[in-house]
This record gives structure tokens, sequence and C-alpha cells, in this order.
């Protein structure tokens, strides 16, 4: 019999090994280059997760071989269950909203994130046609959901709005996951325990608290999809998809994907095809069509793809098909090591049990493939909105996998499964996560963005908001702020602009030159590979043309220093109107 039950012990040793590979002397080089100084990437990366591998194999080891009376905890959670789940939901929106809010309050979001979807979407409320929302929502990014955003702008049109919008986009994700789980797991218990692991899933509170992507609705709609796929209503499930894949382009990708699920999942292949063709042809018209018709810089290089980081991938007539070959394995390999943390960073707090149910990731395949084929490192980052997608797929993968050690194993193994994995993920929180349990949230040198700092007024505020407020109202002046200062005040208008972008059209820019920052352009190289040292050292190169625009702003004869303090500087148009 302790043969037998070792045995089955034997299977999970493959998933360890995974685990294992964050110890690779590669893996160890890039991890040393997150923080900024070794020690803090050590205790981040090495000493926080051994310290929860150890404490949680020990509890999976010990409670294997105890008999764990939890007839009380099962009992009151088959009671309270829905308090709980509101409590812990409410906790969560609350604390993630208002930390997101309080950057923004703060002056520490970006107009080339935050203010550059708040411009878009006040510029889709104020129009009556739907034609034309439609043509606002599309440009740059194929993004139609804003259409939604931006009728309930009428109401509140406040940035402020969107941050609340997106976390409870994410906080709603428990609704469906607590529906999945409640099919698989009858005891009320560990529905619970699988909502509040993810609550503490550090890519869900990153989803929840950076600044707004409409990315981040895919997550409670990917669920929705899952779950009417396993209740066997797959025509909502296609139409949860996707609504998902209209918050951006690449979304279409994974509701495609979710039409191959149904297939091979489900063998239900005739709405498995036709979902996966009909969604991937509206892909091709959007990159291929629509954009480039809508957005000039896309119109002259012919598509979304040429110019992009994934360029690469559409082959010339001029290279062979090894040429081609070799090409494609070089992207991949870009990146390579941030790919491989990537991968281990979103399965390691699981102990990389979902794999088990490898099929509950085919609708994930292409935001996993963005990851892997790109040259531009951001879409490998692991507290970046490039994780959404992934999400669903890994707590579902989750919850089947967990039920199948249940069946397979045995009762004793799955509490002891759920124990350890429970403990992993508090362990990847407090060392990876946004949250004030986190160590990012105490010590800047953790997090430059996570920080508490980012949350609490600088000293350059009082300074930036006065200035702020002499920029006129009036949504035809042109305004260029530089990409760390955004308002509404800003954002407000018809034409806003990121800093150099356009500058030379603006009648008001808007610098803080004692923290320069310049927008990267990564369509400004299309043809060029990232390099580790580009990438890195991009702050210096960038900050060098930084200088040398200001210094064409200050000799420029068309501006004016309308205010100068504290090192920001408000310039002026001179033939400009609409005086201070």
């Amino acid at each position: 019999m302790d043969k037998i039950k070792h045995y089955k012990i034997l299977k999970f040793i493959p998933l360890l090994f995974l685990i294992l590979l964050i110890w690779t002397p590669k893996v160890g080089i890039l991890i040393a280059g997150t923080a900024a100084h070794p020690a803090i990437a050590a205790i981040r990366y090495f000493c926080i997760p051994l310290i929860g591998t150890c404490i949680g194999s020990v509890l999976f080891l010990w409670s294997r071989k105890v008999d764990l009376k939890l007839d009380r905890l099962k009992s009151f959670a088959r009671r309270y269950n829905v308090h709980i789940l509101l409590l812990v939901s409410a906790i969560f929106f609350q604390l993630f909203s208002s930390l997101s809010i309080l950057r923004y309050l703060t002056l520490h979001t970006c107009s080339g994130e935050l203010g550059w979807y708040d411009n878009k979407i006040w510029n889709i409320s104020q129009t009556s046609s739907f034609l034309d929302a439609l043509i606002i929502a599309s440009t740059d990014y194929f993004q139609p959901i804003l259409i939604i955003h931006g009728f309930l702008y009428k109401a509140w049109d406040s940035p402020i709005f969107l941050q609340l919008l997106q976390t409870g986009a994410v906080a709603s994700g428990v609704i469906p996951l607590y529906l999945i789980a409640k099919e698989k797991f009858p005891e009320k218990l560990w529905v619970i325990v699988i909502v509040v692991l993810y609550l503490l899933y550090p890519p869900v509170e990153y989803n929840a608290t950076m600044e707004f992507h409409p990315d981040h609705v895919c997550i409670p709609l990917f669920l929705w999809a899952f779950y009417f796929v396993e209740k066997g209503r797959y025509w909502q499930a296609v139409v949860m998809a996707g609504l998902g894949g209209l918050a951006k382009e690449p979304l279409l990708l994974n509701a495609a994907f979710f039409g191959l699920y149904i297939l091979l999942a489900k063998g239900r292949w005739k709405i498995g095809i036709s979902t996966f063709v009909f969604y991937l042809i509206m892909f091709s018209l959007i990159i291929f069509v629509v954009q480039p018709s809508l957005t000039p810089y896309y119109k002259k290089l012919g598509s979304v793809v040429h110019g992009s980081n994934f360029g690469y991938l559409i082959p010339s007539n001029s290279e062979g098909v090894g040429d081609y070959i070799s090409k494609v394995i070089h992207g991949m390999l870009t990146w390579k090591s941030r790919k491989v943390l990537l991968c281990l960073m979103l399965l390691m707090p699981f102990l990389c049990i979902p794999l088990i149910k490898g099929l509950k990731f085919i609708p994930a395949l292409p935001s996993i493939f963005i990851s892997i084929l790109s040259l531009f490192p951001v879409h490998s980052a692991f507290d970046g909105q490039y994780t959404s997608a992934v999400i669903p797929s890994i707590f579902v993968g989750l919850i089947y996998a967990l039920s199948w050690v249940r069946g397979r194993f045995g009762e004793r193994h799955f509490v002891a499964l759920f124990i350890w994995i429970f403990i992993m993920n508090i362990a990847f929180n407090i060392a990876h996560s946004p949250s004030p349990l986190s160590l990012n949230y105490w010590d800047n040198r953790w997090s430059e963005l996570y920080n508490r700092g980012e949350y609490n007024k600088t000293s350059r505020f009082e300074a930036m908001k006065e200035i702020i407020a002499l920029v006129p109202d009036d949504p035809t002046v042109k305004v260029v702020s530089q990409y760390n200062i955004n308002t509404a005040r800003l954002s407000h208008r018809n034409d806003y602009w990121i800093f150099p972008r356009r500058w030379k059209e603006a009648d008001y820019i808007l610098l803080d030159t004692k923290d320069p920052v310049i927008q990267i352009e990564v369509q400004d190289t299309p043809k060029k590979i990232y390099t580790t040292e580009k990438f890195f050292n991009a702050k210096q190169i960038y900050q060098k043309q930084y200088k040398e625009i200001l210094y064409e702003i200050l000799g420029s004869k068309k501006f004016s220093i309308a205010v100068e303090k504290n090192g920001i500087i408000l310039f002026k148009r001179k033939d400009n109107e609409k005086s201070l």
C-alpha cells in the first residue's frame, strides 16, 4: 500500500521540476537585473519563494498523513459562503480602486496610459454619431468596447470613473469563477479558497491596480465563456469570448481559439470550426483593412503587423524557407530568459498544477505566443495587462486539475495540495504583488511604480497643480504634456498628445525638466530587434532627445514660457489668442 502511495506522489515530480527552472543560471542573471540591488532580487525571487516552498511542502507532507477535521469549517463556509465572497470581493475592490485613484489624484499617472485612454473615451462621449464613435474607438487600436465607456462618460467624465470600472471588472471575475468552482467542488469551503486565491494572485492585482486599459475586461468575459462551455451553452460562450475580443484586436485571436477549445475539448466541430474561422477572418480584416484605413501610420505600412514587434513574421520574397525559420527562431529567443521567467511566475504560485489540464490553455495560446514571439520586452511583463487573457485559463485549469487530483489520489492529497498552493500564493503576494501585503508597497527599491510613495503627494505636486490650472479648459486648445504628467484638465480636449509627438502644432506644452521623460516610440525602429543594451539604456538615449527638443522649443520664435516653477515649464504658443 505504501509503495502505491509513493508511486502516486512521483507523478508530481515533473511539475516540481518546472519550479526548479527558476534557479537556472540564465534566469538568475535576468533576475539579478530586476531590482536596484542584487540582494532585493535574491530575496524576491529566491528566498521568499523558497520559504513558501519549504513551509508548503512540510504542510503538504504532514496533512497528507493526518485526517484534518474540517467539518466545522465546511459547515461555516456552507452557511456563509455568499457573505464571505461578497466581503472579500468588496475588500479587494475598495483596496485596489483606492490605490489606483490615489495614484491619479497625486499626479503619478501617465499621459501615455490613463491619459491617452481618457482622451479617447472623452472624445467618444462628445459625439452623438455611432459611426464617429466607432471610428475613434478603432483608431490606433480596435477597441469598440470603449464606446460603452464613452456612453458611461456622459454621466461622469473622470479618469477616476475609468479606474473604478477597471477594478470592478477584474473583481467581477469572482462570479463566473465561483460558478465554475461550484460545479467541481460540492463543499463551499474549497470554492471560497479558489476565489481567495484569485484575489491574492499578483497578476490579477496588477490588472486591477495599474492605469486603465480595456484589456482587463476580458478576464471576467473569458471566465464566463469557460462557464458556458462547461454548461454546454456554446453560443453564449462564443458571444462572451467575442465581447472580450472587442477590448483589443489581439484578443479576437483568443476568441477564435475558444472555437478550437470547443472543438477539441467538447467534440462540437460545427460550432468550434465556425467560431474559429469567423473570429480569425474578423481579426484579419481589422489589421489589414480597417485599421490601415483609419490610422495614417498603419496605412503607410500596409497593416498593423508591418512595423510592429511582429513584423519580422511576415516573410519576404527574397528569403528562403530556411532563412525564414531561422529568423522566427531568433525572434523567439529574443528576451528568452525574460519569457521563461514570465511562464514561471504565472505558474509557480500554483506549483504548475494547471498544466495537468492542458486543453484549458487553448484559448490562452494567442496571448502566450504574443509573449514568446514579440521583440518588445513589455509583452513579457509579469505586472502588465498582457497577462489578462491567460489568467482565466490558469484558474479554470487549476479547478479542474485539483478536481482530478481528488478523484485520482484521494481527499487527503487534495486537501494537502490546496494548503501548499495557498501558502505559495501568499509567498508570491508578499514578494511580487502591488498590495500592501507586499514588500513592493513598503520600499521603493522593490518597486518604482507600486510603492507607497506613488500614492502620496510629492514636492512637485503643488507647483504642478498650480501650473496645470493655468491651461485653458477650452477643448479646441491643443495640448502636449510630458509622459508622466496627466490630468483630466489636460486630456479632455480634441487634440492631446504625448511629448514630443506633434509638439510643433500645440498651443501649450507642459514639461517637468527635473524629471525628464520622453515617449518611447517603438514604431520608430520597426525593423530593429531590441537588444538588452538598447532596452535598458533607453532612458539615457531618450533623455538626450528630451534635452535636444527642449532646447529647440526654447530657441523657437513660436513659443514663449508662460510660467516656470520648480523646474516645471509651461510653454505657450505666441500667436495663441486664447491667453492665460
